[in-house]
């Protein structure tokens, strides 16, 4: 698998706000491959190892951001000595037409990407639970990407009627659009798809439409029991509160034993920096700068991570407060002990 990049580079940095995000929301989900030249990105070709405890997932297909975060994540763990075999990392190929601005960085990042596998759901999902089979001492699983709350959300957000209207239009071809999900842009095969073409994309790749899906319900199901098991989630995406508040599908990760949670936002709110031109989001950039403190926790299942939620919320609200921007995105925080 393997796609060719060519293009111009750009250092400029971008933020959205709410608004924004939805008019980004729909450029994403309208837009469609093309061809590219010049550098190969492609997947590893090793099996997925059984000693993983660390997974590190960059879901969007869009810029490089998120593809940047885990990188700078398994930096950090393999600098606390966690070995290769012991990390896991996936992400999805971009799509030509939304990454013009991020091809500089994207080339910078080809190399280090060769490791990783598709972020593909199914597969992410498939190999977390093959590991929590084995009754680790913890397992580690970083998810950077958009994150799409249910279409009830946004219609309460709508600004006008017209808005809501365009909206529900977009909406309405989404099977799962009840549900709080992060993006993971890849099918079976490596190839990404839109997120708007997710029923199409299924059907053609007769897979059920939640195969390609990554919500609140099915990260429940996949982690629920094993309650010997340390389980921390990092979840980095607008509107990724929703995986612990909020209406949608099946149970919340507060239901999930033994597991400590850190989202980007809470279930209102966009996240930032999730945009083409910056190299990395607010979250990810001040949770990477956070962790590099040793004195914070050697291992994810040493590290003080409501010590760390508060350094990295003050980082995340100062970046915010030098924008002026007047909704922040509220980083959520939730630890359940060894107790359900």
């Amino acid at each position: 698998m393997q796609l060719l990049l060519t293009g111009e580079t750009s250092t400029n940095r971008y933020v959205i706000d709410s608004k924004m995000w939805k008019a980004l929301l729909l450029i994403l989900i309208l837009c469609s491959c093309a061809a590219m030249q010049t550098k190969t990105l492609m997947f590893s070709a090793q099996p997925f190892s059984k000693n993983t405890r660390v997974f590190l997932v960059a879901g969007g297909e869009d810029n490089a951001n998120f593809a940047q975060a885990i990188l700078d994540q398994k930096r950090i763990w393999l600098s606390r000595g966690i070995s290769e075999d012991q990390i896991s990392c996936y992400y999805a190929l971009p799509l030509a037409k939304l990454i013009r601005y991020d091809l500089g960085q994207y080339r910078e990042l080809t190399e280090a990407l060769y490791a990783c596998h598709p972020a593909n759901a199914d597969l992410v999902r498939s190999h977390v639970k093959q590991v929590l089979e084995q009754n680790p001492e913890w397992i580690y699983l970083f998810v950077s990407s958009h994150g799409v709350p249910p279409l009830s959300i946004l219609r309460k957000q709508a600004k006008d009627e017209k808005e809501r209207k365009l909206l529900e239009d977009v909406f309405k071809a989404l099977p799962l659009r009840e549900r709080y999900r992060l993006v993971l842009a890849s099918l079976p095969d490596g190839h990404s798809f839109s997120d708007l073409h997710l029923e199409k994309e299924a059907e053609k790749n007769k897979v059920l439409p939640e195969t390609l899906s990554f919500s609140r319900g099915q990260l429940f199901e996949t982690l629920k029991g094993h309650a010997k098991t340390r389980k921390v989630v990092v979840l980095q995406g607008c509107y990724s509160g929703g995986f612990l508040e909020g209406p949608g599908d099946g149970k919340t990760l507060k239901e999930v034993q033994n597991i400590t949670v850190m989202t980007a936002s809470d279930e209102q709110h966009t996240s930032f920096g999730c945009s083409p031109r910056g190299d990395r989001t607010f979250f990810d950039e001040s949770l990477s700068r956070s962790l590099e403190k040793k004195e914070i926790g050697r291992l994810p299942s040493e590290v003080d991570w409501q010590s760390l939620y508060k350094i990295v919320v003050k980082r995340v609200e100062k970046k915010e407060a030098k924008l002026r921007i007047r909704e922040g995105s509220h980083p959520q925080y939730f630890s359940s002990g060894s107790k359900e």
